[in-house]
């Protein structure tokens, strides 16, 4: 009896092991751009996504919608999407909940719009998911831009926060801490609030481009702008509590508001963007915050072409133990984040470009072409599972979301079938314990 108890716990945990279903051990949130408030792409843990399969799909029509806004944000097994409603002569924004392992919906809110298609993804923090209706204050009778927060439990509105705005186009609310950035003003700037009540609590200037999102940590936030402003260089904007620092990227000079270059917080100090160099090509460059200057530089070997508004969003970097993955024309490029040495490359297998949002965990490097979404080894970079399918991703406890705006879907490994063993075992050692409490032996 104690052998064959013994034998299937073993057998139990391994089945379990070997079906992917181990992750980290505390729960994981995917809380805002690119999943953290440093942009850095990164989820702990580890997954065995040759395991995955599509456990839901979720259209934005089936919620009466007509898109979806790219960008989801997840946390305590929740998803928050925003949805734009562009048909008819009502047109409306809203946010939607649903329960990330079963898709079904939790809540959902439904907001005017104030400037046709204007509403951020969401962003969740603090017991509040936030998001941002667009709008431009000079619009007579135009419904003023406003910042909302919603209680994450029941959907119930937590503030509302009117601001003075310029723009149709923003990026997603940035938050850290007790504190929630956001761009604000009619001629650009840079606006703080209370994360908890939604009180303005500083307006720094900042020059006018559309589509940012802030990057932050513990004590200050970043913006990069690549050209805006007088004198037409590219610089990182540093807002702290002794004000805002300048660091300025002079070969960068380009002049179109049509590039949004995010940024994202290394773990040395430095924040990290990738940029044009005014019709040359791409660079990716760190700025060392401490000295306030450019570490680096490292040139893109592919010079995306620019099309319409947000020609290329290069916030789409990730980074962990001091590698940085980067887009790169058809491959993905990792650098060194201490010196921007070149590591390696992932070659796309269909020859298209690789694009999008990618997402590193402690052994999984997750990239997309514009025909698939690829899971590969984080050592070999060989394909571990792939799907025809790409858009925006997330990803939190084991299950990847890909939002191509139109629908969201959920991929993760199933509940394994070795759950049933696991309980199976532990009702073999409960008998074994009752039959010695009762008769002092086997």
């Amino acid at each position: 009896m104690k052998s064959s108890c013994v034998a299937l716990a073993v057998g139990a945990v391994l089945s379990w092991i070997a079906q992917g279903s181990v992750h980290a051990a505390t729960p994981q949130s995917w809380s805002q751009f690119q999943g953290d408030a440093a942009h850095s792409g990164y989820v702990s843990g580890t997954i065995n996504p040759a395991q995955f399969q599509l456990i839901w799909s979720l259209s934005a029509a089936s919620l009466g919608y007509t898109s979806f806004v790219p960008n989801v944000a997840i946390d305590s097994g929740q998803v928050y999407v925003s949805g734009l409603n562009q048909n008819g002569s009502n047109p409306y924004t809203g946010l939607v909940t649903f329960n990330a392992a079963t898709g079904s919906t939790a809540w959902s809110q439904t907001l005017p719009i104030a400037w046709f298609g204007s509403l951020s993804a969401p962003s969740v923090g603090n017991g509040l998911v936030y998001v941002d209706r667009f709008g431009d204050t000079n619009v007579i009778g135009q419904i003023p831009p406003t910042i909302y927060a919603f209680h994450t439990g029941n959907g119930a509105q937590a503030f509302a926060t009117n601001y003075d705005g310029q723009s149709d186009v923003g990026g997603q609310p940035a938050i850290s801490g007790g504190n929630l950035y956001l761009s604000g003003g009619t001629y650009g700037g840079f606006n703080t609030y209370n994360a908890i009540s939604g009180a303005l609590t500083a307006s720094n200037y900042l020059p006018f481009q559309e589509g940012w999102t802030a990057a932050a940590d513990s004590t200050h936030a970043y913006v990069y702008l690549p050209a805006a402003g007088n004198p037409n260089i590219g610089a990182l904007y540093v807002f702290g509590p002794s004000g805002t620092t300048t660091i300025q990227n002079p070969p960068n000079n380009y002049t179109s508001l049509n590039q949004v270059s995010n940024v994202t917080l290394g773990a040395q100090n430095d924040a990290l963007i990738v940029t044009s160099t005014n019709g040359g090509p791409w660079q990716l460059t760190s700025f060392d915050l401490q000295g306030q200057s450019v570490k680096w530089r490292a040139n893109l070997s592919y010079t995306y072409p620019f099309g319409n508004f947000l020609a290329y969003d290069s916030g789409k970097i990730a980074i962990n133990n001091g590698v940085i993955y980067v887009d790169n024309g058809n491959k993905l490029s990792l650098f060194s984040e201490t010196d921007g040495s070149h590591i390696t490359d992932w070659i796309s297998p269909d020859g298209q470009l690789v694009v999008g949002n990618p997402i590193v965990t402690d052994n999984v490097l997750f990239a997309q072409t514009s025909d698939a979404t690829y899971a590969l080894d984080l050592v070999t970079l060989n394909t571990l599972w792939s799907v025809p399918s790409t858009g925006e991703l997330a990803l939190s406890n084991g299950e990847l979301l890909i939002d191509n705006g139109s629908t969201i879907s959920a991929y993760s490994a199933p509940e394994p079938a070795s759950g049933s063993l696991l309980l199976l075992t532990a009702a073999c050692l409960l008998r074994r314990r009752r039959r010695r409490g009762i008769y002092g032996r086997e």
